[in-house]
Formats: structure tokens, C-alpha cells, sequence
């Protein structure tokens, strides 16, 4: 068996002996034991009624108390756990952190139905408050969040089975993703990919199997605007939606150069955008989309829904789709948000993509 070196990085622990790494180890040295009575129920009714409990733990220190109440008590003692565990590593997991990257062969797989069907039964057992709002928990765990952070690379990665949106970033700069994997049809909102208020954004060369929108950008503040994104060689199949603006789309949307994407076997559309907050639309091209037995190919009736939306003066929504009905279809959104469409032909050199399975 070939050998491998492993780095520990950081010491963290919450068990019966101590909430911390140094409580612990003081405790083992001077032969402690952490068996006592049972106190997180009522054992009188077991044979057994000692365990090792973790004692004096307070969830604040780690989550507000308006999320601990969302949580299961094993989730928050993890998170204590994980927080000592960086904290010892030095690493700066803060907002606003620069050069971070998570790349190689690997697989992280959330196993979100387990998760969620667990926060379920929790629920349900009054041990965790939460509504259920739509038969499903309102707090569950993503594969990856980062906000507000500078120099990304994502690549190499397969992302499966998260509980929630499977990939979340929030504000970054200069965000690069290439040939990741995304397998995700666990649980409800498994948007393959989740980019909100972003600038500078490269996605190329990657594969989408999502139970929820495959791309999905979005723009939660009203300040900020999602801009300067590219989109390249990448093959999507979604239980919503392919590449979607929006819902929550409070700025904005501008600068996006969409290319040689293949959406297919979309239960709704292949791109579509729902601006329903107000958002501002502008500069948006899209060419070689390949939309193969999808609900539709481009509503765009939602727009504005919500609010009026602002074009700025000279702004333009452009995309033509490939193989629809063997022609090619140009859309535009003009500044007063009226919609024009015709038939044109091919754009050119229209390649198969040459990333993810055969699509027939």
C-alpha cells in the first residue's frame, strides 16, 4: 500500500471530558472520567442510565441563538468542534479572505438526503424549531460558501448530494471555475451553482446534473450588481431550470458572455430570466446555446414582475440559441423591456461541446 503523508492543521474537540482541546487533555492527564447519569432525557425507563455526555456546552459561542434553535445538538457540537479546529489552524476562514482554491480529483459529497431527512425527523421530535415551510427544513448546509473573497479557483472537483444550493459564492472577485463535476439531486433547491453579486467570474469546461437550476446567478443587494461573467463549454441538465438570472434580483445583471452551452432533459427552461425585483439588465450575450428536450428554451415573462426593471440607456440582452427546431433563435430586450424575436441562421462555427456526456 503506497504511503501518504497527512498534515493535521488544527486541533478541535468537544467530548464528555472538555469543550476544548486543552480542558480535554488536562482531563485525561489527571485520569478523569466522563461517564455520568443521563441527563438529556428521562432514562428511568432504561436498563442503562449512565453515557458520556458532553457537559456546560453553550451553542452561542458558536451560531446565534436563533440558528442553534434551528439545529440538532450533534450538528452544534460538531460546529464547536470545527471552529477550535480552524481557529488552531490559523487558516482565515473571515470574510474578504484572498488566494483560496479547491482543486484536485476528489469528491465531497454532502449526502443531503441523509442530512435533510435527518433535520426532518429532528423537527419533528421538537428537537430542532423550524416550520417546514413546504415539507422541508429551512436551515440546511451547502457544500461551499465563500463571501466576500478575491482570487478563487475552484477546479478538478466533483460536488455531490448537498442539502441545500450545492455551491454558494457571495460577493467574490475574481472567481475562476474549471472541469468540476456537480452531481446533486438529493433534496429540493440543489442549484448546481449559485454565483451572487460577483465580479470578474470565469465557468468553463464543467459538468451539471442538479435537481434544481443548473447556473444560477443572482443579486441580493440593491447596491450591488452580478457583472463580467463568462460561461464556456459547459453541459447542464436540471429539474428547473438551465441557465437562470435571478429570482432574487435586487441590483443587477451586466456584462455576460454566454458560449457553446448545452442544456438538456430541463423540465422548465433552457435560460431564462426573472428579474422580478428591478433589477438592471445589460449587456447580456448569449450564443451556441444547444437546448435539447427542454420545457422551453427562453421565456422571458417574468421580468419585472415584482418591480419595473431599469435598462441602462444603451443596454441590450442578446442570445442566440443553436438547435431549436434546427434554426437558430435572436431574442433582444430593448431599454423600455419590450421583446423582439425572430429566426435567424447558424452564428458560425458551432461546435459539440467538448465536455460531459454524448448528448443525443
Amino acid at each position: 500500500m503506497e504511503k501518504r503523508r497527512v498534515v493535521i492543521t488544527g486541533l478541535g474537540t468537544v467530548n464528555p471530558l472538555g469543550n476544548n482541546t486543552a480542558d480535554s487533555w488536562a482531563a485525561a492527564r489527571a485520569g478523569k472520567c466522563g461517564i455520568g447519569p443521563i441527563t438529556q432525557f428521562d432514562a428511568s425507563e432504561f436498563k442503562c442510565k449512565l453515557a458520556g455526555e458532553v457537559k456546560g456546552f453553550d451553542p452561542e459561542t458558536v451560531v446565534d441563538k436563533k440558528e442553534a434553535r434551528k439545529m440538532a445538538r450533534f450538528t452544534l457540537l460538531a460546529l464547536g468542534a470545527a471552529a477550535e479546529a480552524i481557529q488552531d489552524s490559523g487558516i482565515d476562514c473571515e470574510a474578504e479572505a484572498e488566494n483560496i482554491g479547491v482543486t484536485g480529483r476528489g469528491v465531497i459529497d454532502g449526502q443531503g438526503r441523509e442530512t435533510s431527512y435527518n433535520y426532518i425527523d429532528q423537527i419533528q421530535k421538537g428537537v430542532i424549531k423550524d416550520e417546514l415551510k413546504y415539507d422541508r427544513p429551512a436551515s440546511r448546509p451547502t457544500l461551499i460558501f465563500l463571501r466576500e473573497c478575491k482570487n478563487v479557483e475552484i477546479n478538478n472537483v466533483t460536488w455531490k448530494n448537498s442539502a441545500f444550493w450545492v455551491q454558494i459564492y457571495d460577493q467574490c472577485e475574481n472567481l475562476n471555475i474549471d472541469r468540476i463535476t456537480v452531481d446533486s439531486k438529493a433534496f429540493w433547491n440543489n442549484d448546481g451553482i449559485d454565483i451572487v453579486d460577483c465580479d470578474g467570474v470565469v465557468i468553463k469546461n464543467s459538468f451539471f446534473n442538479a435537481a434544481d437550476d443548473v447556473l444560477c446567478f443572482k443579486s441580493h443587494d440593491a447596491n450591488s450588481i452580478c457583472q463580467n461573467v463568462v460561461v464556456d463549454n459547459c453541459v447542464g441538465r436540471s429539474g428547473a431550470n438551465g441557465l437562470k438570472f435571478g429570482t432574487v434580483s435586487r441590483g443587477g445583471f451586466r456584462n455576460f458572455k454566454v458560449t457553446n452551452i448545452t442544456i438538456y432533459d430541463t423540465y422548465r427552461s433552457a435560460i431564462t430570466i426573472q428579474a422580478v425585483d428591478g433589477a438592471k439588465v445589460d449587456n447580456i450575450f448569449v450564443d451556441s446555446l444547444y437546448a435539447i428536450h427542454t420545457g422551453n428554451v427562453i421565456p422571458l415573462s417574468e421580468i419585472g414582475k415584482n418591480e419595473s426593471p431599469s435598462y441602462s440607456p444603451n443596454g441590450n440582452m442578446i442570445i442566440y440559441a443553436s438547435e431549436v427546431g434546427g434554426k437558430g433563435v435572436l431574442s433582444t430586450v430593448s431599454t423600455d423591456g419590450s421583446t423582439r424575436s425572430r429566426l435567424s441562421g447558424t452564428s458560425g462555427d458551432i461546435r459539440e461541446p467538448s465536455w460531459g456526456p454524448t448528448i443525443k
